[in-house]
């Protein structure tokens, strides 16, 4: 059984990735592959028996993984804009819930729930859980390279940086806690210097 845990990413991604989203996408810029994410999750959570628990907190840890993703959104934030690289995000409706409330908590139950419970299941080596999940956190926004525009690939070459990074440190918050209840609030912080550059026309 141990080689079929990889059918839990190659699901996600074959649905996420190929399925054609575009013939069913009501008129809005919020993905209604977002239901095919938590549905997803749920089954995940169902057939590993494994559901929410937001009990633990690593407190000295968290202040640290804050600090670092603070840092990352900086140095990010900084190469988008001394580079003048267009960023597709200005062009997001409904910035705030899109960036500040669906991002962060349907892409960590994703993949710092969905993906990660699968993978923990039966690789007990949290460096190749830590390396993995990134890996797989930042292949997610690579299909935006075959979508947007080509005047956005230069900043999506830059996101697949970062989201390898964010997905570390979110996913070191996971394995330290046992839940994603902490990967929410660091991915939210870190989307929240985007939104904060956003919205003042920075990027």
């Amino acid at each position: 059984m141990k080689h079929l845990v990889w059918l839990s990413p190659i699901i996600y991604f074959s649905i996420s990735w190929f399925f054609p989203w575009d013939k069913i996408q009501w008129d809005s810029t919020i993905s209604i592959s977002y239901i095919f994410d938590l549905l997803f999750v749920t089954l995940s959570c169902f057939y590993y028996k494994n559901f929410f628990n937001f009990s633990n907190l690593d407190i000295k840890g968290g202040i640290s993984r804050v600090i670092g993703v603070s840092i990352l959104a900086a140095i990010s934030l900084l190469i988008t804009s001394l580079s003048a690289i267009k960023s597709p995000f200005g062009y997001i409706e409904h910035l705030v819930l899109q960036i500040l409330v669906l991002a962060p908590i349907i892409e960590e139950f994703v993949f710092r729930q969905g993906i990660f419970i699968a993978m923990e299941k039966y690789f007990k080596n949290k460096n190749f859980l830590l390396l993995s999940n990134s890996i797989f956190f930042s292949l997610s926004h690579m299909p935006a390279l075959f979508i947007l525009p080509e005047e956005f690939k230069s900043f999506i070459h830059i996101q697949l940086v970062y989201t390898f990074f964010l997905g570390w440190i979110c996913t070191k918050a996971r394995l330290k806690n046992g839940n994603v209840g902490e990967s929410i609030v660091l991915h939210f912080i870190f989307n929240l210097f985007f939104y904060f550059a956003v919205s003042s026309q920075l990027i």
